[in-house]
């Protein structure tokens, strides 16, 4: 599982940006949160995300071009979108979750693959899942739900494991290179 990280010495993979490309009836599209909401995702019955931490998400917002954004500004736009939709969210995050985000209806102590650290994960409008480990939510998910939505996708982790499970995906990412990876990887197919 390739990851779309800015940790440091974390691996960038080369491709060609892409802006929106269809696999099947999936679709993954470049979309800034910042900008109104893709009517794209009233498609799907879960929004599951990783979203930048307070250290990357500067990290990306270069990476793309972006300046003057703050932290505070990204996760006010994920809450106001998390009260905004009707559809279930999962999310993982780190302990600046609890101040800066929902009071979400579960949430779970973990450490997810990949991680330097604890992480949470917080659910909002579903029932908890019954994972013991980060890396056991992502299948978890792709089992449960049939159309797997996300807002960071990065390299396409949740599309990947959506079409593991002859599931369907509509994943976005701010940056068209992170479209492209997903996009040349699914071609390769």
């Amino acid at each position: 599982m390739v990851y779309h990280t800015a940790l440091k010495g974390g691996k960038l993979e080369n491709a060609e940006p892409a802006y929106t490309f269809f696999y099947g009836d999936s679709m993954a599209f470049q979309h800034d949160i910042f900008n109104p909401y893709p009517s794209a995702y009233d498609k799907c019955d879960i929004i599951y995300f990783d979203p930048p931490w307070r250290e990357g998400a500067k990290i990306f917002d270069e990476r793309v071009g972006i300046t003057g954004r703050s932290f505070e500004q990204l996760t006010g736009r994920i809450s106001e979108l998390i009260n905004q939709i009707n559809t279930p969210v999962i999310l993982s995050c780190g302990k600046w979750g609890e101040k800066l985000l929902p009071t979400p209806d579960w949430a779970v102590e973990t450490n997810l693959k990949g991680t330097v650290g604890q992480c949470f994960v917080y659910g909002y409008r579903t029932p908890y899942i019954g994972f013991s480990y980060g890396k056991d939510l992502l299948p978890l998910i792709a089992q449960k739900f049939n159309v797997l939505g996300n807002w960071f996708c990065g390299y396409g982790n949740v599309a990947f494991e959506a079409i593991k499970y002859n599931k369907k995906f509509i994943v976005s990412d701010y940056n068209p290179n992170c479209i492209g990876y997903i996009k040349s990887q699914l071609e390769a197919k």
